[in-house]
């Protein structure tokens, strides 16, 4: 009978904990004017424009990085999170280099510096 009541009691507090975990905090980020992480990295994905001039920037950078399209547009938005999300340049050049980096692709800074810019301007206005 006492395994029944802790049962009960567990089922009946669980959906009330959760919900008040779910809500902290709302209210006042809101006001405070501050992004939740959802609202910070919420962008429209390039348009098929977008991407044809995106590979061609990348071809012209070093054609490799434009030979699988999917990977260097997916590449290019997870670029354009940075740039959103983390503001500082370095980071952000380190970021791509190593996310643009294969065993066909030698990165350095400049080339990385040229990827964060040619996104910037064809798709990441920020």
């Amino acid at each position: 009978m006492r395994r029944t009541h802790l049962v009960i009691a567990a089922a009946i507090a669980a959906p009330l904990f959760l919900a008040g975990c779910g809500s902290e905090g709302g209210e006042d980020a809101k006001e405070s004017g501050a992004a939740s992480p959802s609202e910070s990295v919420s962008f429209q994905p390039p348009t098929d424009a977008q991407k044809k001039e995106i590979i061609a920037a990348l071809n012209k950078i070093d054609p490799a990085l434009g030979k699988a399209e999917d990977t260097a547009i997916y590449h290019a938005m997870n670029t354009c999170d940075d740039i959103r999300i983390v503001k500082d340049q370095a980071t952000v050049i380190s970021y791509t280099i190593n996310r643009f980096r294969s065993d066909n692709i030698q990165m350095d800074e400049n080339k990385a510096a040229a990827i964060v810019t040619a996104i910037k301007n064809i798709y990441c206005k920020v």
